[in-house]
């Protein structure tokens, strides 16, 4: 079988030619040259590809310039046929050099040209639920409990929960997941605000702060600068329905203690009610002290390194006083949480709001939420006359003041001394007694 293996000879190109074409051994390619259209031929490479290539020159230099897979493209067609060929392909970039153009230089061109229309199509129907996983992935720095609230308003209709099976309610921004962000204008702000506002004003708050963060996110992007009117979150007519937020008071009084730890303990879940009982006994953040983890207590040194903590990147060390500490130790160790659950996905309690609300009935108290028990311990912290400062930095507040900011490291020491005794002023009002450091958990003794 006759195998042409020329890089020089110009030969008029067949299909049995182009077929027989090899690459020679020991070679990087070989070419084949036609001598019917100058400047076309075919390159063969040693792992057996072959493919038709242009070469001419053009302003003075050589240019080379790849037609395609002999396979993909035929070698000629008849005379008007409007079907494309290798042939009708080198005729027209041999026209092109001709004029003094570069046909590389004209396929880059095409090809920017080409993903600019694509850019400009997308930029016209780009939605907000489309750039939502991008911005949400913006940001490293954003702590956990910003990413659950964004993921939870943005939630998707149709889930169910996951103990119970009852259906969770769709997220306040899903309603603008469809929407353009040409058309995420002043008006189509109002209508969603409007409709929001009217079934959860506090939930449409929240999405709107998060919408407005997405869309001056969007005008820092390149693809997408300009097309979110970001003027439009500052209008009057679109803020006017943003909820203002209430301010609760809701905590228990020094005269609810004893009926609400009574209730509290009668509780049949342990770990809701142990969970319950220190956020009312450190102040923390509901979530702080959800993600407590054993290595972060020590119960030889009696504190709590409270990791995620809103004001510091390094959190913070809470005093451990005796009856938290006891009452600590004697939770079962299921896992590495503190507050551990085996129903729920994170291996940790998640919502104790149904025990609070049934304590909360069974003692016959008005209405107290989980974050009013944070509040109660800056309201019983008071009656101790414990310094504010001490009281804002076990609960995690900022530092006020410059002195508080620069010369008020307090040590841990101090503030256990004060821990102890407002610990000790909330169990005597609640008519237990408070044990002494390293003894077991107490039992509920009516203090004369």
């Amino acid at each position: 079988m006759e195998v042409v293996m020329s890089t020089k000879a110009n030969v008029n190109l067949t299909i049995p030619r182009i077929e027989k074409f090899k690459c020679e051994p020991g070679k990087a390619q070989a070419f084949l040259w036609d001598a019917e259209v100058k400047g076309l031929g075919v390159r063969a490479t040693p792992s057996g590809s072959k493919a038709f290539i242009f070469q001419s020159r053009v302003n003075g230099s050589c240019c080379r310039v790849v037609i395609g897979d002999v396979k993909a493209w035929r070698l000629d067609v008849p005379a008007g046929c409007g079907e494309p060929s290798a042939r009708k392909e080198a005729r027209r970039l041999q026209t092109l050099c001709d004029q003094g153009i570069d046909p590389r230089e004209q396929k880059a061109a095409k090809k920017q040209e080409a993903e600019q229309r694509k850019i400009a199509a997308m930029r016209e129907s780009v939605t907000v639920g489309e750039l939502w996983p991008r911005y949400m992935v913006s940001n490293p720095t954003w702590r956990p409990r910003t990413i659950e609230a964004m993921e939870k308003a943005a939630l998707a209709p149709g889930l169910t929960r996951q103990r119970g099976g009852k259906p969770r309610t769709p997220g306040a921004l899903y309603a603008l997941f469809d929407v353009p962000l040409r058309e995420l204008d002043a008006a189509k702000l109002e209508e969603w605000l409007q409709q929001e506002s009217a079934i959860r004003p506090a939930a449409a708050r929240l999405a709107f702060r998060f919408l407005r963060g997405f869309a001056s996110w969007c005008e820092e992007q390149d693809d997408t600068k300009g097309l979110v009117d970001i003027l439009a979150f500052g209008m009057n007519r679109v803020r006017k329905h943003v909820a203002k937020a209430k301010v609760r008071h809701d905590c228990l009084q020094r005269e609810m203690l004893a009926a609400w730890f009574k209730a509290i303990r009668q509780c049949p879940n342990v770990t809701a009610s142990a969970f319950l009982q220190t956020l009312l006994l450190t102040g923390a953040r509901k979530e702080e002290i959800a993600r407590l983890r054993w290595e972060h207590i020590s119960f030889e040194w009696r504190y709590i390194h409270i990791v995620q903590d809103k004001t510091s990147e390094d959190g913070r060390f809470v005093p451990l006083p005796p009856y938290l500490c006891a009452l600590l130790q004697s939770l079962p160790r299921i896992n590495g949480f503190v507050f551990a659950s085996k129903q729920s996905s994170t291996g940790r309690i998640r919502d104790a709001r149904a025990r609070m609300q049934e304590a909360i009935q069974m003692a016959g108290l008005p209405h107290v939420t989980i974050h009013g028990l944070r509040r109660s311990f800056s309201v019983l912290a008071d009656w101790t006359e414990c310094p504010a400062g001490v009281t804002r930095q076990i609960q995690g507040h900022a530092a006020v003041g410059a002195s508080e900011i620069n010369y008020k490291p307090r040590p841990l020491d101090m503030l256990r001394l004060w821990h102890d005794r407002i610990e000790k002023f909330i169990l005597t009002e609640a008519g237990i007694q408070q044990p002494e450091a390293g003894t077991a958990a107490p039992g509920l003794r009516v203090v004369a």
